[in-house]
């Protein structure tokens, strides 16, 4: 297991993310576009959260649940990411 340190690339939004927070990011179409791409905005949850190797670096990843058609969970670079709502710290039932 890494430390976790300044020297993880994306540490500053690393620290501010939690399991279950509400986030964004923006994906390139699959397809071939003709003209100019258009960005898609995707939304999902956050479900694990970890630091990597990516080539000679380390890198804050995020595994996210999206709310779209697959069913698959996606690593994401956690400084691709946009909080949309923090999941709150405790809940009072």
């Amino acid at each position: 297991m890494f430390s976790i340190d300044n020297d993880v690339f994306g540490y500053s939004q690393y620290i501010k993310l939690k399991i279950g927070d509400f986030v964004s990011w923006t994906e390139l179409p699959n397809e071939k576009p003709i003209v100019t791409p258009d960005k898609i905005k995707k939304f999902g949850i956050i479900s694990h959260l970890y630091i990597a190797h990516r080539g000679d670096r380390r890198v804050a990843i995020a595994r996210v649940v999206p709310f779209d058609d697959s069913t698959r969970e996606k690593d994401i670079l956690v400084i691709s990411l946009q909080i949309v709502h923090k999941i709150k710290e405790s809940l009072n039932l």
